[in-house]
This record gives C-alpha cells, sequence and structure tokens, in this order.
C-alpha cells in the first residue's frame, strides 16, 4: 500500500539540493512523491517520466543522469530509487509492525473481557450496544462505549493528516484495490461512526487490521453466495466491526475433508506509519 504523506525537512531540503538547476530539483522531488506513492521504486522510463514530469525527454535524460551522478537518485536493474525514501519506509514498516502487534493484543484482551462480561449474565446490555445504529444514533454507541469499558485507548498521533483523514484514505484504498463501493461523501454521522470505531479498535494501527482482514474475506469482496460486499457503513457500525474483527468473515475450511470453501489465511502486508520521532535537520539526508 502506498504512503499518503510523507515528512519534510524544509533545511533537509535546502542542504541537499543546493546547488541544483531548477529543472533538477522539480524532477527530484517530482520522482521522490512517485515512489512514496508506489511504495517502492519506480522503473525508468524516460519517455513517460517526462511526460508526468512535464518536461522534453531530451531535458528530463540530462537532469536525471545529473541526479544520478550526484548520488541523489540510484539506479538499479532498470529502477530509480532513492536512500532517504528507503530508511523512511523502513522505519515505518518496522514501527508500524509493533504497533500492529500491539493492536491485535489489544483487540485479544478485549474479547476475552466481552465474553467474561457475557458470562456473568450481561449478555442483554450487550446485545442492546450492539444493535445501535451508527448512522442514527452514534453518541448513545459512544456513551455505551464507555459505560461497557471496553474501548481501547488511542495511538499517539504524529504531525500528518489527523485519524479519521487517514482512516478514510485508506479505506479508499483498499475499497479501489478489492472493488468495495467507494464512499464519497463523509457525513457528520459518519465521522462519528468511524471515530468510535477508531476508539475501539487502537486507532489507525487497528483499523489496518480491519482492513486487511475484510481484504482477505472472500465473502467481504463479494465472492459468497449472494455476491455481497463490505462497505464503509458496514464496517463503521459497532456490529458489523465486532463481528469482521472477531472472524466473522474470515475464510473457512470444510471440518470432514479439509476442502477449502476460500483462502484461510490473511494476508500480512507491511503497512507503514509515519515515524513520530522528532530530531534535528541533518545535512545532505536528501
Amino acid at each position: 500500500m502506498s504512503d499518503p504523506w510523507f515528512k519534510f525537512y524544509a533545511s533537509d531540503w535546502l542542504a541537499g539540493t543546493r546547488g541544483l538547476t531548477a529543472a533538477e530539483t522539480g524532477i527530484y522531488v517530482t520522482l521522490i512523491a512517485m515512489m512514496y506513492e508506489r511504495g517502492d521504486s519506480i522503473p525508468r522510463d524516460d519517455a513517460r517520466l517526462s511526460r508526468l514530469c512535464g518536461c522534453p525527454k531530451a531535458s528530463f535524460s540530462r537532469a536525471l543522469n545529473a541526479l544520478i551522478d550526484e548520488g541523489k537518485i540510484t539506479e538499479a536493474d532498470s529502477c530509480l530509487s532513492n536512500s532517504r525514501v528507503e530508511k523512511e519506509r523502513q522505519c515505518r514498516a518496522e514501527k508500524s509492525q509493533k504497533a500492529r502487534d500491539s493492536a491485535l493484543k489489544k483487540w485479544s484482551a478485549h474479547e476475552e473481557k466481552a465474553k467474561q462480561k457475557q458470562r456473568r449474565g450481561d449478555a442483554d446490555a450487550e446485545q442492546n450496544r450492539c444493535e445501535l445504529d451508527a448512522n442514527q444514533i452514534p453518541e448513545a454507541r459512544s456513551q455505551i462505549n464507555e459505560d461497557t469499558n471496553v474501548s481501547l485507548s488511542l495511538v499517539p498521533t504524529d504531525d500528518g493528516p489527523d485519524e479519521i483523514t487517514q482512516a478514510v484514505s485508506l479505506f479508499k484504498s483498499a475499497a479501489e484495490e478489492s472493488g468495495w463501493p467507494v464512499p464519497r461523501i463523509l457525513s457528520k454521522a459518519r465521522k462519528s461512526a468511524l471515530r468510535a470505531r477508531l476508539k475501539e479498535c487502537d486507532g489507525i494501527e487497528g483499523w489496518k487490521v480491519a482492513l486487511d482482514k475484510a481484504q482477505a474475506s472472500k465473502h467481504c469482496c463479494g465472492e459468497g453466495g449472494t455476491g455481497w460486499k463490505i462497505s464503509f457503513d458496514f464496517i463503521t457500525t459497532q456490529s458489523g466491526f465486532a463481528k469482521l474483527m472477531e472472524g466473522n468473515y474470515d475464510n473457512r475450511t470444510d471440518s470432514v475433508d479439509g476442502r477449502e470453501h476460500s483462502d484461510t489465511h490473511s494476508t500480512n502486508r507491511a503497512i507503514d506509519v509515519a515515524s513520530r520521532a522528532r530530531r534535528a535537520p541533518q545535512e545532505n539526508i536528501f
């Protein structure tokens, strides 16, 4: 999955691009943005890249070769990369995996706590909470989450986009990849429902876990008997989200002969989150 944003330190950039021409600087920042958007190195295709950069092919090739000679861009196996981009993406992958493991651990604890409450005779309160409609009474559902003490703490955010914006962007990317309906309007009710789900699942990392489970589910991707596909409104309801996280839509294997009804494992992709540590600008980092 591509990175929706990346950190930009003004002093690093100015120090790293000092001495470059205007054309080289413009092509440089455009190529870096492409690498973040792609989530990987980009194939060297001077004709295509020159069109994307808005300059003649000959001018683009000269500028690109100059950037390679300066060590700003690295070319290997006909692909272009940048050491700073690779370093940032690796750092994000490591932090994302730690946060992901923490989110799964907390969600497991949440499930066990809910089961204990149900065994103590709290089934009626739990059923009422699950039946609340997120699009009609999100405030009441949020209050019940607080009363039953089952919501999880939020992961501190960085200086990038707020959690709601990031969560919507991640859902849209997943929807485009998986053929789900793509939300076009973010109403007040939808924001409230999404905010409640983020609170329950440990913020953005738990949300990514939920999207991974949905993308790995054949039922959620329209391969069930009815052709139903998961939607933004469904995944942001408390009952729909809980069913997804509790494995109701996981792919199953026949218990008699071992034949698969659908795939039995989710796709574990390294989903990146922004590095949260501030540090002093470094010379010639770009």
